[in-house]
């Protein structure tokens, strides 16, 4: 009822509706009501357009694909990410395209298919010069990381740490260092097991 009265009261656009069920859609997500957000995130891009609203779309989108995989909905997740990439190559956004990608490859690590999901990663390397964030690249490069770690492709996973150590000066996210750390103990223990 609070953001309803706020959505007809306050919000004048299409794009402000937009923005509300964003908002409302993020509060019922901090609740555990996945299913009330997955309906907010929707209403929302009801309300937008392309090309004028592309950037508020991806965002909306991936806020999307990232609720219908904690509900469990992959297939549908699956959807969000392919045309997400879509419109982010179209209107040349190319770290949202990189999330999309990144959202594929997730879910065919999900799904245990991790040569797949490496596939996925490395269609990233070719553009990983032009991604503006710092923070992104390192995730992807540790989500590749974590595969070969799986796979136990040791020695692409020892060249790999090296740049993620390297990026993650530049980063400066405890999560992401902490990341490395267990992955730097991970290839440690798979070289210990070889000899």
């Amino acid at each position: 009822a609070y953001w309803d009265n706020i959505r007809q009261n306050v919000a004048t656009t299409h794009h402000e509706k937009a923005r509300f069920f964003v908002i409302s859609a993020e509060f019922h997500r901090e609740l555990k009501q996945i299913p009330a957000s997955i309906n907010d995130l929707k209403q929302a891009l009801n309300l937008l357009s392309l090309p004028e609203d592309a950037a508020l779309i991806l965002e909306v989108k991936n806020n999307l694909a990232d609720r219908l995989v904690e509900n469990g909905e992959f297939s549908l997740a699956l959807n969000e990410y392919i045309t997400s990439s879509t419109i982010a190559v179209d209107n040349g956004f190319i770290d949202e395209y990189v999330m999309s990608v990144l959202g594929m490859g997730n879910l065919c690590d999900i799904y245990g298919d991790h040569f797949r999901a490496i596939r996925y990663y490395q269609k990233i390397d070719s553009i990983d010069h032009a991604i503006s964030s710092r923070s992104l690249r390192l995730k992807y490069k540790l989500y590749m990381l974590a595969c070969y770690i799986y796979l136990n492709r040791i020695k692409e996973a020892k060249e790999l740490i090296k740049e993620c150590e390297e990026l993650s000066i530049l980063v400066s996210d405890k999560v992401l260092s902490g990341q490395i750390h267990l992955y730097q103990a991970k290839i440690h223990r798979s070289e210990k097991n070889i000899e």
